[in-house]
């Protein structure tokens, strides 16, 4: 896989009935400077109705505003690192982002970034997917050993981490555990995107060699209820 030859990425929307092409929308670039393609890897949706685009091969967040026309940039600082999984919260003041190494807090108002600390014991390596869930944020660590999806309880005002649980870990499903959402009390999140195998095959890997797609879910008691003994999985 050659980066530097891959087209860039857009946001394409498809009518949900027909399943129809309705418009694409490609993540602009700096025309100033040579630029690697963009390559956006995760989106979510704010309680707006706006959809949040990360570009993870610089240091952008984009956003398409409910009546907006084309994407529009709206955080671009060094900060943000190369962005990772992104999520809004429920009253749609902050988006969160992660970046591999750490977690950052988004102003959608005012644009600033800040970073999201948490207590020593509380590792933020390594998170891809990322999913906001009644106060906390649900992160999908494919970049520490072992793997695994871990529930983060942030502060009341959505400023800091204050502890972290394991949800899923050693799953013998995970082969790059990788994006989710949170939707009917329970975390979906695709277990075996086998990522790896395709960035180490620049021609492509067999189907031979690729693994059906798994999705799981993982039950979710609201903040502060006993945790349930054992997460469902499911397809």
């Amino acid at each position: 896989f050659d980066k530097e030859k891959a087209p860039d990425s857009a946001l394409v929307a498809f009518d949900a009935d027909s399943g129809k092409l309705v418009r694409e929308y490609s993540l602009p670039r700096n025309p100033e400077a040579y630029q690697p393609p963009s390559a956006c890897d995760d989106l979510t949706l704010a309680p707006d109705g706006s959809v949040l685009v990360n570009d993870t091969e610089h240091t952008r967040v984009f956003v398409l505003r409910p009546d907006g026309e084309d994407l529009e940039v709206l955080v671009d600082v060094p900060e943000l690192g190369r962005p990772q999984g992104i999520a809004v919260s429920d009253d749609g003041r902050t988006a969160y982002v992660s970046n591999y190494r750490r977690v950052m807090a988004v102003d959608m108002a005012s644009r600033r970034v800040r970073e999201v600390p948490a207590p020593a014991d509380v590792p933020l390596n390594g998170i891809d997917g990322l999913a906001f869930d009644r106060g906390t944020l649900l992160a999908v660590q494919n970049g520490i050993e072992p793997p695994r999806v871990v529930r983060l309880t942030l502060s009341a005002d959505g400023a800091r981490i204050v502890k972290g649980r394991i949800l899923e870990m050693n799953n013998p499903l995970f082969d790059e555990p990788t994006l989710g959402v949170a939707a009917n009390g329970a975390f979906y999140y695709v277990a075996d995107s086998q990522g790896g195998k395709f960035l180490k095959s620049p021609d492509g890997v067999p189907e031979s060699e690729q693994r059906e797609v798994v999705v799981l879910k993982v039950p979710l008691e609201a903040p502060g209820e006993p945790r349930r003994r054992s997460a469902r999985p499911g397809r």
